[in-house]
């Protein structure tokens, strides 16, 4: 007969353990939130300013050209319209025959270009200057000022982005 109670006692622990389970499948767990994935989420971009004032590239190239050694841009942080100053040193074995720049927004909706004018030194090793308006469109981050420089050796191209 103790058979019986003991088989009896273990149908009621298993009764038990049984409720205590269904409980907590049912009533607990389920006011617990679960994260579902989801798509990943591109974080804004801080957007920094744009140093200000005068700012002189040192440029360091395998040029087949003319030599592009220098960019000095003043203001680097030009607003809408506003004129900005380049100067550019090239030299060569031979004369350069003209030098340009171009100045393009990020969203490449605008693009100012100007031909620059020998302003110190010789057509051989010397600065180039002149000036550009700031394109008339908006700025997102960066924008970007080209180079060519031109001679008989061929042509050189420098791309830097202000940023």
């Amino acid at each position: 007969m103790d058979r019986d109670n003991n088989g009896g006692s273990v149908v009621v622990e298993v009764a038990v353990l049984v409720a205590f389970v269904a409980f907590m499948v049912f009533y607990a767990i389920p006011n617990r939130t679960i994260d579902t994935p989801t798509e990943p989420q591109a974080s804004p971009i801080a957007q920094r300013p744009i140093p200000q004032g005068i700012q002189t590239y040192e440029i360091v190239g395998d040029f087949t050209g003319p030599v592009i050694t220098e960019l000095t841009v003043d203001p680097l942080d030009a607003k809408v319209g506003q004129t900005q100053n380049l100067s550019v040193k090239v030299s060569d074995t031979i004369p350069v025959s003209s030098v340009e720049v171009t100045i393009t927004l990020d969203n490449n909706s605008k693009a100012n270009t100007a031909e620059l004018q020998l302003a110190e030194g010789t057509d051989v090793n010397g600065v180039w200057g002149g000036s550009v308006e700031f394109p008339n469109d908006t700025l997102k981050l960066n924008y970007t000022v080209t180079v060519i420089a031109i001679s008989a050796n061929g042509t050189s191209k420098i791309v830097t982005t202000v940023r």
